[in-house]
């Protein structure tokens, strides 16, 4: 059990000095403003359905291991989990690959989880409509 946290949320619009692509995107604005964080989770926006548990499966998870990516039914999902040594390496992404380099370098601790949503992007109106199903 995660016996405290810190959470904060960020939104992006600018592009940092010098970055694209996914490297200046508000989670790594949250990386670069909270170094004293243990960890952190990214969850894509377009990942509505994750469960509650999942973001605690992986937080937990995140204690013994460097890089936590969740899976369901064999896919990986988010969100991923990074220890608190991954940030310099963070910190130096560029370009659109997003944190893939850093989940190479550590490897990644895959956790079976219970939930679809996970994986289950809503992205397009369809994608949307199935959500909204979900939901009840």
């Amino acid at each position: 059990m995660v016996a405290s946290s810190a959470v904060s949320f960020a939104s992006s619009a600018e592009k940092a000095a010098g970055r694209s692509g996914l490297a200046t995107s508000a989670w790594m604005r949250a990386v670069a403003a909270t170094r004293h964080a243990t960890a952190w989770l990214v969850l894509p926006a377009d990942l509505p359905l994750v469960q509650p548990d999942t973001l605690l499966q992986v937080a937990k998870a995140l204690q013994t291991h460097t890089v936590v990516v969740p899976s369901w039914q064999g896919e990986r999902g988010h969100p991923v989990g990074f220890a608190a040594s991954c940030r310099p390496e963070l910190l130096a992404l560029t370009g659109d690959s997003g944190a893939r380099a850093v989940v190479q370098h550590y490897g990644a601790h895959l956790l079976a989880v219970q939930d679809a949503g996970c994986v289950h992007d809503v992205d397009t109106p369809q994608a949307l409509e199935e959500a909204r199903q979900r939901l009840g």
